[in-house]
């Protein structure tokens, strides 16, 4: 493609997506127009099929580890580039539903929480704390793990719910798995967070499990104990066990 020819299409692209927006692109083309900005004077259609052939959708290539995207023959701007996206899409996602000016509701919490977790392809555990008002005070990832496993610290959340003089308290982690159940050990270490936090005066108002894009609260489940004398005297049935 020649480079008068080249730029005459980039503009057509761009014309299209101001005049129509990206419901008239496919995935390919939307690819192709965020690689614009990567590669200045390249033709970006084919590498962007090549892109999600290769990784097979474009939630697996932004998902993909730096060094898979290197291995795709990117250079190390592209590879740093594509995986920014993810990350500022997590933190627009936040600034919409959890911010200064936003109050946290029973109708937003569920969606802000899934955000947090776009991108994250090993378990991670996040921690939210709030004044009596209900606004934020910290919101943080506060441990990474593995595939299957995050340790939830409750030492490090009780020490960062005094810090911050925190009234409540909300706990997430994701299953990679993609299993949307939490396990005996998930509902344990929340009863004994419980348990710890009501010593300070701090209420657990929820931990929720986050996996494939869905959100579950242990107390929607009714699986949400205030103490660990209380899960171990109870009866839950768990299907999915982590460990």
């Amino acid at each position: 493609m020649g480079k008068s020819e080249h730029s005459g299409h980039r503009s057509r692209m761009r014309k299209r997506f101001i005049d129509y927006g990206g419901e008239s692109f496919e995935t390919h083309e939307i690819l192709e127009m965020l690689l614009y900005y990567a590669y200045p004077m390249k033709d970006t259609n084919p590498i962007a099929h090549r892109l999600l052939d290769r990784f097979g959708s474009l939630s697996n290539l932004l998902d993909s580890p730096y060094n898979a995207l290197v291995e795709a023959d990117l250079t190390d701007n592209v590879a740093t580039y594509l995986k920014l996206l993810p990350e500022m899409f997590s933190r627009y996602s936040y600034d919409r539903f959890c911010s200064d000016h936003t109050k946290l509701t029973v109708k937003n919490i569920n969606e802000m929480i899934i955000t947090k977790f776009v991108g994250k392809t090993d378990e991670n555990v996040y921690l939210l704390l709030l004044n009596t008002k209900y606004n934020p005070l910290f919101s943080n990832f506060i441990n990474q793990g593995n595939h299957s496993h995050a340790e939830i610290d409750i030492s490090k959340i009780c020490d960062y719910a005094v810090r911050y003089k925190a009234k409540y308290a909300i706990i997430a982690h994701n299953h990679p798995s993609g299993i949307l159940i939490p396990s005996r050990a998930d509902i344990r270490s929340t009863a004994r967070l419980y348990e710890t936090l009501n010593v300070l005066n701090v209420e657990l108002l929820n931990h929720y499990i986050v996996a494939e894009g869905s959100c579950l609260g242990l107390k929607e489940v009714k699986s949400f104990f205030k103490s660990v004398a209380e899960f171990d005297n109870s009866n839950v049935d768990v299907v999915y066990n982590a460990e």
